[in-house]
């Protein structure tokens, strides 16, 4: 019998078979899957995350209440002052466990790098800065790189939330990194986004130099915060380098040993130098290279990966700077100047900006929209195209610079309207509380500009005491220079302080008749009667004798009037009496001060003189009784059949016969005092040559 011949596998078969072998192999795979995810979630819930973390904190507490409980024999004295206070308050040496970031994160959130040695300096430092390029790149990687990529594939979304805590904590233990560095000579402006770069920097140099073994570097280990070692120097350089950590002497830094002010200013110097070496770093990125090429603060967007698509020579660095940042950086400050340009332009074409209220508004608001324009364009610059380097402390404090000018200047025109809309609401405020208003707001306007100012500049790392040292020796030379202005100032407020003219009085000086329109800080201002403006520096103002009819209580009224020849003796004495009557019935006239009398007869007729003293506030009140008293006296003088002389001569004849007229006489200056004709007299008849010689 012979054995059967197997029949040959057909092509479908042979699919058949390989199909089921791959649905097996995805069978295992989703089941191992389903298993590992189990035994994560077991593990996670078993393990608590932070049991190390509470365990050396227990101990930490328990050793603490060990000591309090001791007896005060058994108790260490702590050296102290004359005083009696502790030379030191800072934490004790208790060497709990070897200094390590993340544990040091997990116990005490607030605890600094350990700078109690250059050892433990150094030391904390570079374990700061591990732990920070692993956050950073982790995070990174998860938002944008591979991880992203993974998550995506095994149907997981991005934890946003987990990277955002991973960021966190690297900002977390960059701020314990800069505390490690002497920063007193960096600008106030910049100096969280400079001393940043100058952290990272730094770390790149110290992967790429060899340093001493830790046990040769003085001081105990980190994580000991023993600021009361003994026989430390003051100073330690990492040898065959130029970079050293040094003990602080003064300030908020005092005793601690941190990186000398020279070495941080240095420290982009150096980089440059040993960049090129090779890292000892388990990341071989260069992490200062990472952060000064890409957008964002500490870590890049999503749309970074395009830009890192494209050619290599777009990242490359020059002074700080890759090279799409210096296009960004170019075009939003063109976008932003070409706004500002419209927006002023516009503004200036309003209507009613000759209103003074209406002016300084727009005037504040337009400031206002330059400042925050200026600080939303440092805010594009700093956080979202990240700039640094030279180019950042440039950039940086032009823009702080304008800030705080600018905020001068809107404190300055804020108050200026305040006074103007207190005035405006308060019509019925006094002339001179007006100009003492307008002034003590502008002075207090500058003194507040000046401080807001002032404190500006230290924020640019100006001295304060040499701001206050340059304030007095300028002032010395303005005040040498400009004696002129400061005695007007001075004559001013003399003025206002002795309340002899206000804005409104009707005064005369040297000659010059008006009424004050303003009193300002340097000169004083005068609207004459032909509304021509006059201005009196106020220091001279002071000093002259002026006359204040406003100040005046009572006005004294002197009138005369001319009357003609033919006048008989009993219509004066009529007239005269009627005059008085009148002047004693008038409600403004003083009692026993009006006198009527007969003053002279000269070449222009019987002359009547009018004294009388009338009160009056002003002198327009003044002005309006004087006419009152005017027209009275004239209605007098016309009922008693008198006639007013007229300004030319006239000639009498014989028989008292009266000549026609002759030509005009010329006005008589200073009439001269003739004898009075006696009674029964004739008057003298003037000759043809007497004519003649007179024209």
């Amino acid at each position: 019998m012979q054995p059967e011949q197997p029949q040959p596998i057909t092509q479908q078969q042979r699919t058949y078979r390989a199909a089921s072998v791959l649905c097996v192999d995805l069978r295992y795979l989703c089941v191992a899957r389903v298993i590992y995810a189990f035994l994560c979630v077991l593990l996670f819930a078993a393990l608590p995350s932070h049991a190390p973390a509470q365990s050396l904190y227990q101990k930490y507490i328990k050793q603490q209440q060990k000591e309090i409980l001791k007896a005060p024999s058994e108790k260490p004295e702590m050296p102290s002052d004359e005083n009696g206070m502790p030379e030191t308050l800072r934490m004790p040496a208790m060497p709990l466990m070897e200094f390590r970031a993340k544990d040091i994160i997990g116990m005490f959130p607030l605890a600094p790098a350990d700078t109690s040695s250059p050892r433990a300096t150094l030391d904390s430092f570079l374990d700061i800065m591990e732990e920070t390029n692993h956050l950073i790149q982790e995070a990174y990687e998860e938002n944008t790189g591979m991880g992203a990529f993974s998550m995506e594939t095994l149907g997981m979304s991005k934890n946003h939330e987990h990277i955002q805590n991973k960021i966190h904590l690297a900002e977390i233990l960059l701020e314990r990194a800069r505390g490690c560095f002497d920063l007193s000579g960096l600008p106030s402006a910049t100096r969280q986004q400079t001393s940043l770069e100058l952290v990272l920097q730094l770390k790149e140099i110290l992967d790429r130099i060899p340093l001493p073994p830790f046990p040769d570097i003085p001081g105990t280990t980190a994580g000991t915060y023993d600021f009361n070692q003994a026989d430390l120097e003051n100073s330690w350089t990492i040898p065959f380098t130029q970079i050293v950590i040094t003990k602080m002497t003064e300030g908020p830094q005092e005793g601690e040993y941190v990186f000398s002010a020279q070495t941080v200013d240095r420290i982009p110097e150096f980089y440059e130098e040993v960049k090129a070496l090779p890292s000892r770093s388990p990341i071989p990125q260069d992490l200062y290279h990472f952060f000064a090429s890409s957008p964002g603060h500490l870590l890049p967007p999503a749309w970074f990966s395009l830009i890192e698509s494209q050619p290599p020579w777009l990242l490359e660095l020059y002074y700080g700077q890759a090279v799409w940042q210096w296009f960004a950086l170019i075009l939003i400050t063109a976008i932003a100047a070409v706004i500002l340009f419209f927006f002023i332009t516009t503004m200036r074409r309003l209507p009613d900006r000759k209103k003074p209220v209406r002016r300084q508004v727009l005037s504040i608001i337009t400031s206002g929209v330059i400042v925050g324009s200026l600080i939303f364009l440092r805010y594009l610059a700093d956080y979202q195209i990240n700039i640094g380097g030279p180019v950042l402390q440039v950039y940086d404090l032009t823009i702080e610079t304008l800030v705080w000018i600018g905020g001068a200047v809107i404190i300055y025109k804020v108050l200026r309207l305040l006074s103007e809309l207190v005035l405006l609401k308060n019509r019925g405020v006094a002339s001179i509380d007006r100009s003492i208003i307008r002034t003590a707001t502008q002075f207090f306007a500058i003194l507040c500009a000046l401080i807001l100012l002032t404190y500006g500049a230290t924020r640019l790392n100006i001295p304060l005491y040499g701001i206050i040292a340059g304030i007095s020796v300028g002032g010395l030379a303005i005040a040498l220079a400009a004696q002129p202005t400061l005695e007007n100032l001075l004559g001013g407020l003399i003025l206002y302080a002795d309340g002899i003219v206000r804005v409104g009085d009707y005064c005369e000086f040297n000659k010059v008749r008006g009424h004050v329109e303003s009193i300002g800080m340097r000169s004083t201002r005068i609207r004459t009667t032909d509304r021509t403006l006059v201005t009196i520096p106020n220091a001279d103002l002071a000093k002259m004798n002026f006359m204040n009819y406003t100040l005046k209580d009572h006005f004294r009224v002197v009138l005369r009037f001319a009357l003609k020849y033919d006048t008989s003796a009993e219509q004066l004495e009529k007239l005269i009496t009627k005059i008085k009557r009148m002047l004693a019935k008038h409600p403004l006239s003083q009692p026993d001060a009006a006198k009527v009398r007969l003053e002279n007869i000269d070449e222009n007729g019987i002359v009547i003189q009018i004294e009388d003293s009338v009160q009056a506030a002003t002198r327009d009140e003044y002005l309006a009784i004087q006419e009152s008293i005017i027209i009275r006296t004239l209605k007098l003088i016309s009922d008693q059949n008198i006639e007013v002389a007229h300004p030319f001569v006239t000639n009498y004849g014989e028989n008292n016969a009266l000549q026609p007229p002759e030509t005009p006489a010329a006005p008589v200056v200073k009439p001269k005092q003739e004898p009075i004709p006696q009674a029964g007299s004739k008057p003298k008849t003037k000759t043809p040559k007497e004519k003649k010689r007179k024209a």
